[in-house]
């Protein structure tokens, strides 16, 4: 060897020049700024939302689009799987009743249309004067 490398190898190395390398069970430390993913609720927040109000008189208007939100949330596996079951069970049964509500109006309006009244009411053979009541007996 030469003088010249020999001369390098008596130099003393000073402790603070010395960078310690990351052993197998260290592992090196993640940057300053992780970012981290948040979990999307929306559709099934939405979803649970509609099929409540729904149940306020809003049936039919809320409970469909209940229905497809909270769908569409369980269908794509979203977070909020409660939410999303909670918002197609109360639609549906939102939905349900309304349509049961208005096949029951449906109903009284046909009866009522089929069958008027068979006395007549006029307001105008009712007596102004008198101001007692008669009262006939039953008969049998």
């Amino acid at each position: 060897m030469t003088k010249k490398t020999d001369d390098l190898k008596n130099i003393p190395v000073s402790p603070v020049a010395k960078v310690p390398t990351p052993t197998a069970a260290q592992s090196p430390q993640a940057p300053a700024s992780v970012i981290t993913v948040k979990e999307d609720t929306t559709l099934a927040t939405v979803s649970m939302v509609l099929g409540i109000v729904s149940f306020f008189g809003f049936g039919l208007l809320l409970g469909i689009p209940a229905i497809i939100t909270g769908s569409i949330a369980l269908k794509r596996k979203y977070p909020g799987h409660g939410m999303s079951l909670a918002g197609v069970i109360t639609g549906a049964i939102s939905s349900l009743l309304s349509i049961l509500f208005i096949g029951l109006w449906v109903v009284i309006v046909i009866f009522a249309i089929n069958h008027p009244q068979t006395h007549d009411y006029n307001p105008n053979s009712i007596d102004q004067g008198s101001t007692q009541m008669h009262i006939e007996p039953f008969q049998t």
